[in-house]
């Protein structure tokens, strides 16, 4: 067998699992955002209802204003210090990613309930707390939420998560989660911004 043939056989036995390895990180990213919102639940004085928007977080919301004089990497090791570098490199790819979040496929027990903010809304409902208000009266805030980064050993995850409530009302967090026999756990969450 020349070595072309070669190539081509294992490249072609390869991409045979590629699918399998994407259902696979899928499923992980889903438990990685059950335990996180889990977590809010936990947190919750009584029945939660987030409205969570499809446009998923980008570096600029999340390290947009942090330690301005340093890297990306260098800002997540000083907000996160227990991270690995493959997960800092990981989240950072993530925070670039631009497809849809797309939580609305996960079940959750407990009074949790999940609305998706699709992003063709138009963009003054975004912008305007009133005009989001009259759209979606029982919301509280907008949540927008970065994609899932999770380590090589798939042994920690590091996700954001940002509440808009209007005007000076907001937060944004991010989110470190280590993977127990039992699941996911948010191990530590990390303040990056409050209004």
């Amino acid at each position: 067998m020349n070595s072309q043939r070669r190539a081509l056989l294992i490249a072609a036995a390869l991409m045979a699992f590629l699918p399998l390895g994407r259902a696979a990180d899928k499923a992980e990213q889903n438990a990685v955002y059950r335990a996180l919102f889990r977590y809010f639940q936990r947190k919750a004085t009584d029945s939660l209802h987030l409205f969570i928007s499809e446009n998923p977080a980008q570096a600029a919301d999340v390290l947009g204003e942090a330690l301005q004089d340093m890297p990306h990497t260098k800002r997540l090791e000083a907000l996160v210090p227990a991270t690995t570098e493959s997960l800092r490199k990981r989240f950072l790819v993530a925070l670039a990613a631009r497809d849809p979040i797309n939580v609305g496929d996960l079940a959750f027990e407990g009074p949790l309930k999940i609305t998706l903010v699709s992003r063709k809304e138009p963009k003054a409902i975004l912008e305007s707390w009133p005009q989001f208000r009259e759209r979606f009266p029982d919301a509280k805030g907008l949540m927008r939420i970065s994609h899932v980064a999770i380590d090589d050993d798939e042994e920690m995850a590091l996700v954001y998560a940002g509440l808009w409530c209007g005007g000076t009302c907001g937060g944004g967090y991010l989110f470190l989660l280590a993977k127990r026999k039992d699941g996911w756990r948010v191990v530590q969450d990390q303040v990056l911004w409050v209004a």
